[in-house]
């Protein structure tokens, strides 16, 4: 404690064992959460510099890794960079990595390596595929068994566009977990590998080889005229309602690439009839130079015709689930994430029922579905389509407002029935630690109307008062009406 005094700083050493050894006002035992981080970080960093070589550092904290881990995932190279430091890169003293003493680092915050970032990642159990995150499940249930679980549906925007990696892996498509796109980029292999064999095969399987690629490259050309027909269509209808330039622009960008393609299919077509009658008219005669030209000419075309065929997703939507109480860290657990452009009420109540079932085999009770404003059709009730707060707010309004003014007192009073308290009129919504509370209230002198008034003011944040019922003159009748 000295040695910081002299450096400046502040007793930190007592503070730490404050935060430690005295609760906070919550009733935790600690004020620190001692379960997540900081904790974790505030550890292993303590651990790093006072270990006498890195080999010697204790392992990482669990929740500080799974902070770095999501952190990278989140923003990359850059932010590890700008955490960590440099380390030993300018370090005069460590010429090998036998001489890695912590004391001596160019460090920020002692992290993992990105090496060891990146093995977690890979060892994680989640999936990059549109299935439902099992493991998360699982997990969650492990942590909170026996809650309530809500279920939150959202779609965020993302950039759109169509890739694929130099391992010929597709992203960017829209992917209900359906098995469409699985299915498309499985006949997408099968005919580049059709054509790589093209040129090895012998000569009565190039013959066959080539009369199936000249069959699939016939419905290529019926593909493309029938997408050109349509998407000069919508020039013109756009050029009419003279929409917006960049609306103009892609479709004029769309239109020559069909153009080119359509073209380069044609070319396709003449070259492969070519080919097979050179094949069964000189079989003594391999056309091998010609052959390779057209392997490698028709393998751009049938990426290029595949690449309009597939369709690129511009939102994902994401399912998560929540615990009821929302009381710890994480509040909202992603479970699985969909790419998508255009969602229709009835497939997000089809997944969503798919989720329940998963939720259901693992006896998580499920309470209810949230989602926002742009499904309007689940702002209905039933029992197939979920509802929302203002369709709740209007059929509580609807039945208060049959109710007489004596069944509603009713239901407010406390009675005991054979030692059982209860309310005169019971109603599922209006449990007894309420009807307890009205009846303190008027044990300690309020009349029962001041006690309902006093209900109601709870139902609103401190500093505000509740929105007029129905406008009635009748105070009375405008509080218990409000209240119920």
């Amino acid at each position: 404690m000295k040695t910081l005094q002299e450096s400046g700083r502040s007793n930190m050493i007592f503070g730490l064992v404050k935060c430690v050894a005295l609760s906070d006002s919550a009733g935790n035992s600690s004020r620190l959460p001692l379960e997540r981080m900081p904790t974790g970080y505030m550890e292993h960093q303590i651990n790093f510099f006072n270990a006498s070589h890195v080999t010697n550092v204790p392992k990482c904290p669990r929740d500080y890794e799974e902070w770095m881990v999501t952190m990278y995932s989140q923003f990359g190279t850059k932010w590890h960079c700008l955490h960590r430091g440099p380390a030993w890169q300018h370090c005069e003293h460590s010429h090998s990595r036998y001489d890695l003493i912590p004391g001596l680092a160019k460090i920020n915050n002692a992290a993992l390596s990105l090496q060891a970032l990146t093995h977690r990642i890979s060892e994680s159990t989640m999936l990059k595929t549109p299935e439902i995150q099992t493991a998360a499940l699982d997990k969650a249930v492990e942590r909170s068994p026996g809650v309530r679980w809500w279920i939150k549906a959202d779609g965020c925007d993302i950039v759109s566009g169509l890739h694929e990696s130099l391992r010929m892996e597709w992203s960017g498509d829209i992917d209900l977990n359906d098995n469409v796109v699985q299915e498309s980029y499985r006949k997408y292999r099968s005919r580049l590998e059709m054509i790589h064999e093209l040129g090895r095969s012998s000569l009565q399987n190039a013959r066959t080889a080539l009369q199936a690629l000249l069959s699939s490259l016939l419905e290529d050309l019926n593909f493309l005229q029938t997408t050109l027909d349509k998407k000069q269509d919508q020039l013109d209808k756009t050029k009419k309602e003279r929409s917006a330039s960049k609306s103009v622009t892609d479709l004029v960008w769309d239109i020559q690439e069909l153009e080119f393609l359509l073209k380069e299919c044609h070319w396709a077509v003449a070259k492969a009839i070519e080919l097979d009658t050179l094949c069964s008219s000189r079989p003594e005669k391999r056309q091998t130079t010609m052959v390779s030209e057209f392997t490698k000419r028709i393998t751009s075309i049938v990426r290029g015709v595949t690449r309009k065929q597939r369709e690129s997703a511009s939102h994902v939507m994401v399912f998560m689930i929540s615990p009821e109480g929302r009381v710890k860290k994480p509040y909202a657990v992603p479970v699985q994430m969909l790419p998508y452009r255009g969602l229709k009420d009835s497939t997000t109540r089809d997944l969503t029922n798919q989720l329940k079932e998963e939720m259901h085999k693992r006896n998580m009770e499920v309470v209810g579905l949230v989602t926002d404003g742009e499904f309007n059709s689940l702002r209905r009730t039933g029992m197939t389509v979920p509802t929302t707060i203002l369709q709740i707010k209007a059929d509580c309004r609807k039945l208060v407002s049959c109710m007489s003014s004596k069944k509603m007192l009713e239901m407010l009073t406390l009675k005991a029935n054979s030692g059982v308290l209860e309310a005169e009129k019971s109603n599922p919504a209006i449990t007894v630690e309420i009807l307890m509370q009205l009846h303190s209230w008027q044990q300690s002198g309020l009349t029962q109307w001041q006690s309902i008034e006093r209900l109601r003011l709870q139902t609103v944040p401190n500093g505000y008062t509740p929105h007029a019922w129905n406008g009635s003159f009748d105070l009375h009748l405008e509080t218990r009406d409000d209240c119920l």
